[in-house]
């Protein structure tokens, strides 16, 4: 099994702008660039590459932001070419359940003194045994490489990632109100989270609190928002909750995903 590698958003490139009364676009692009070489060194300088967080369980996107410079005073027509590792807990590459990140190309226009930034990544999938995962970036200029770094984040088991409480608060012919409640029962923060499960009866969702909401079939997403989309390590989020309506039966769910992996 292969897999393209992510790319989270499209490059983005900012000059800066020269603010002072009466100065032009030369100006403007001589002040960026002599800002920029202040600190740079080469033909491109890579800034930082990290990934958002140190630790993520099995099954979560990994994420990680690039951000790099270009030092001279000319425009560049450069490549950025990223791809990744897993590795297993004795250092073995591609270990069971993970498949091969292959690389990708970017085309990449640097404006003098200009900046780029880009989100690099990959699911970290819940059936991949790694116990890291490894991506490198690297720029190119006329095919010659001219910087190149490595970010690597720690992979723990999915295995009671999570723990989840659906409480039926009220019920009538027809209609319920239900509240969720989520534990991070790991050591690592999540940032960002989706939870989905399916109905044993025939519900559908109404009104929703404490995150975003859609239903297809029985299977319900709720999608954290930007007020709750942290949990921290052994912390318990409350506060979702939902109205639905029923016909048949309102049979609560018993199985539910954290950004794909089970909890308990």
């Amino acid at each position: 099994m292969r897999r393209i590698i992510q790319v989270a958003a499209l490059p983005l490139l900012a000059l800066a702008a020269l603010a002072a009364g009466g100065a032009g676009p030369a100006a403007a692009a001589a002040a960026a660039h002599a800002s920029a070489a202040a600190s740079c060194a080469g033909t491109i300088q890579i800034d930082s590459f990290a990934f958002s967080q140190p630790v993520v369980t099995a099954g979560q996107f990994a994420s990680a932001t690039l951000t790099a410079t270009n030092c001279t005073a000319q425009p560049l027509n450069a490549t950025v070419t990223a791809y990744g590792r897993f590795f297993g807990p004795s250092g073995n590459t591609l270990p069971a359940g993970c498949p091969v990140v292959d690389p990708i190309a970017l085309p990449t226009d640097f404006a003098a003194g200009g900046q780029y930034t880009n989100n690099f990544g990959t699911s970290t999938f819940a059936s991949c045994t790694a116990a890291s995962y490894e991506e490198i970036v690297s720029f190119s200029v006329g095919g010659t490489t001219v910087a190149t770094a490595t970010a690597t984040v720690a992979i723990q088991s999915g295995a009671a990632a999570c723990h989840v409480v659906y409480t039926t608060q009220s019920q009538w012919q027809g209609g319920f109100v239900a509240a969720i409640s989520i534990t991070n029962t790991t050591t690592a923060p999540v940032s960002g989270w989706t939870l989905t499960f399916t109905f044993g009866g025939d519900q559908h969702i109404g009104y929703v609190w404490g995150a975003s909401g859609s239903q297809t079939g029985e299977t319900v997403t709720l999608t954290s928002t930007p007020s709750n989309s942290s949990i921290a390590g052994g912390a318990t989020l409350s506060g979702i909750g939902f109205t639905g309506t029923w016909h048949a039966g309102d049979v609560p769910p018993t199985a539910f995903s954290l950004n794909g992996v089970a909890c308990s």
